[in-house]
């Protein structure tokens, strides 16, 4: 998401492509639900990177959390 062109995100984006890949690749259904949100704000460019991106690092924050939890890991 970091180095893909802008135009292509849009792309992928207005497709559903993000939240298909999350929910059916990943089996992540709460990051396909980030990722659906982004089509309902509109956002383009930077902004869309930017949402995406961050979606993206904070819920590998809380997985990661989750696993940490569960195993009495730090």
């Amino acid at each position: 998401l970091k180095h893909v062109s802008l135009k292509s995100l849009v792309f992928h984006n207005c497709e559903g492509d993000f939240e298909k890949w999350a929910e059916f690749s990943l089996r992540d259904s709460k990051l396909a639900e980030r990722f659906r949100a982004t089509r309902g704000l509109e956002l383009k460019g930077r902004k869309l990177r930017k949402f995406l991106v961050e979606a993206a690092e904070k819920r590998f924050k809380e997985i990661n959390e989750q696993i940490r939890d569960a195993t009495g890991h730090c």
